[in-house]
C-alpha cells in the first residue's frame, strides 16, 4: 500500500516545481533590470513570494508553508538553472524567514 505522506510530499513537490517553471518567462523579461539595478524585479520577487518560497521552511505553527526540504531544494534549483540571482535570493529569502520565525 502506497504511503499517504510520500503521494502528498510528491504531489506537493510537483505543483511547486510546475510554479517555479510557470516563473520562467517573467523573469528572464525582467533579467536585464536585474542585472543593471543589480535586485530583483519587484513583478519577480512578488511572483515568488506567490509562490510562497519566502515562507516555505517557515513552520506551519508560525503561519508557514512548512515545505518538505527536499520539495525546497529542488523548486531552488529550478529557479537557478532560469536565473542565478533569482535562485540566490529564493535560497537565502527562505532560509533567513526560517531562522527568524524559530
Amino acid at each position: 500500500m502506497p504511503d499517504p505522506q510520500a503521494l502528498t510530499t510528491t504531489v506537493h513537490l510537483q505543483q511547486k516545481l510546475e510554479g517555479a517553471r510557470a516563473l520562467r518567462d517573467l523573469i528572464r523579461k525582467h533579467r536585464e533590470y536585474t542585472d543593471e539595478a543589480r535586485q530583483l524585479a519587484p513583478p519577480v520577487v512578488d511572483a515568488m513570494a506567490r509562490l510562497g518560497l519566502f515562507r516555505a521552511l517557515v513552520p506551519d505553527s508560525a503561519g508557514g508553508e512548512e515545505w518538505a526540504w527536499p520539495t525546497w531544494m529542488r523548486v531552488v534549483e529550478e529557479l537557478s538553472t532560469i536565473d542565478g540571482a533569482v535562485g540566490w535570493n529564493a535560497g537565502v529569502g527562505s532560509t533567513a524567514n526560517a531562522i527568524v520565525s524559530g
